[in-house]
């Protein structure tokens, strides 16, 4: 899902670092991955969260919520 589906979801933005970091190599750009990367209200008071998990680490992971 990309950002444009978001929003065609009748979500909207509210924090986006995530764009910022598109088509970078995870290895050299360790130092930005933190845990709010993406954040998105979608309607009936949904929020779609997007981090990484731990934060700064190579060895993390994307982590995908619905709240």
């Amino acid at each position: 899902m990309d950002i444009k589906e978001i929003i065609n979801l009748g979500g909207v933005i509210t924090l986006d670092n995530l764009s910022d970091l598109s088509g970078s190599d995870i290895s050299l750009i360790t130092d930005e991955l933190r845990e709010d990367l993406l954040q998105a209200s979608l309607p009936q008071e949904q929020i779609i969260d997007i981090g990484w998990y731990p934060e700064f680490d190579k060895n993390a992971a994307f982590r995908i919520s619905l709240i």
